[in-house]
């Protein structure tokens, strides 16, 4: 993370002092000129001097007065002054980790950045389970493409050098470490040595995770009913996908405690937010306990700045459900319970996930989102 001291320009009388952590307050008319324009580094820093607020790093400055707020880029160039009834800040850092470090900052204080830095993860270091194939994979290129530094873990160790070669060869920052979610000791080293190689964590993906078979009403001989349960399959599927995201995060959150920031992603599924009679139980039990663990993790790491959400995919085009879609009539069956009479591509999860992992996502957690071309929206 960044280094910088947050100056607080917020009047103390309306606001009170100290409402972000570790911030000093200096007069509001000293950081703003007759013209109402934002004043260039250069002269910020002297008036910063003048007030004996001392900054350790470059401004590229976020400032404001009783008027606005506005941004202030580096050098000797101005901003107009925003005519909004917002109160404001000057950051002491750089442009680019301001912008990474957005999650950081109180959006009621008044912060204004572009888009593009709202949705920024140039710079994050994330780790994504089950990375090597199907939407992991997505996940993985989503942030790396956007200028995360990404460590991808799997326990297929030939689909695993297969991606890490083709994502490099792309130029993308990449990581790949074999694991398997199930063992505790296995998923730990490999999260401790991404972090370690890494310098840090800042996004952790839990995302690993098997079908449980066959439902109830699948179609195939009642092999999926109750009575027929295979409970070796049952406490295999809940070991990777319910226990396996447990030693997942038992792993991760120490570093993002340390940071006091950071983003947890768990892949749910939409089996886990309604019945569907042609899902296995194993699936369904294991991802419905997700949803649970996911709120109540949210509830827990809340004081740290540490958001909890998950991802609820519906039927995509993903290894997992290979063997449900391989039947042309069973994929025909599936693509019309869908509003969008389609299955999706993993590259559509990119989106979703890049909002949950950046600053973008600074006030939503303990959510489980679903992304299913409108299946779950008559329930």
């Amino acid at each position: 993370m960044a280094q910088g001291t947050l100056v607080d320009t917020r009047p103390p009388a309306a606001y009170g002092t100290g409402h972000i952590p570790g911030a000093k307050t200096v007069p509001i008319g000293g950081l703003v000129d007759g013209d109402g324009l934002l004043l260039p580094a250069a002269e910020l820093r002297q008036r910063l001097a003048d007030s004996r607020v001392a900054l350790d790093g470059p401004i590229a400055a976020y400032c404001g007065g009783g008027r606005g707020v506005g941004l202030l880029h580096p050098g000797p160039r101005h901003a107009r002054h925003r005519r909004d009834p917002l109160p404001g800040l000057v950051v002491g850092l750089d442009h680019r980790s301001a912008a990474a470090d957005l999650d950081l900052i109180h959006h009621d204080a008044g912060l204004i950045m572009t888009i593009q830095d709202i949705f920024s993860v140039r710079g994050k270091r994330a780790i994504v389970t089950g990375g090597a194939s199907g939407i992991g994979l997505a996940i993985a290129e989503g942030l790396a493409e956007n200028g995360a530094h990404v460590a991808i873990i799997d326990r297929d160790e030939a689909s695993l050098a297969e991606q890490n070669r083709a994502l490099r060869e792309r130029g993308l920052t990449i990581q790949a470490l074999k694991a398997d979610v199930a063992d505790a000791d296995a998923i730990g080293e490999a999260v401790a040595g991404a972090v370690q190689k890494q310098g840090g964590l800042d996004i952790i993906f839990a995302n690993a995770g098997v079908t449980g078979g066959y439902g109830p009403i699948s179609g195939q001989g009642g092999r999926g009913r109750l009575e027929s349960l295979d409970l070796g399959l049952w406490q295999r599927t809940l070991d990777i996908n319910l226990t396996g995201v447990v030693h997942t995060l038992r792993a991760a959150v120490p570093a993002l405690k340390a940071a006091k920031a950071g983003k947890i992603i768990v892949t749910a599924s939409i089996a886990g937010l309604r019945a569907n009679a042609a899902i296995g139980y194993p699936y369904t039990a294991s991802k419905t306990a997700l949803v649970g663990l996911i709120k109540e993790l949210a509830l827990e790491l809340a004081e740290f700045n540490i958001q909890v959400n998950g991802l609820a995919p519906g039927p995509f085009k993903t290894n997992i459900n290979d063997r449900r879609f391989h039947d042309p009539v069973d994929a025909a069956i599936e693509t019309a319970t869908v509003p969008q009479r389609r299955l999706g591509e993993p590259a559509e999860i990119k989106g979703l996930a890049i909002l949950l992992a950046s600053g973008a996502s600074s006030f939503i957690t303990g959510t489980v989102i679903p992304i299913d071309g409108g299946k779950t929206a008559g329930s």
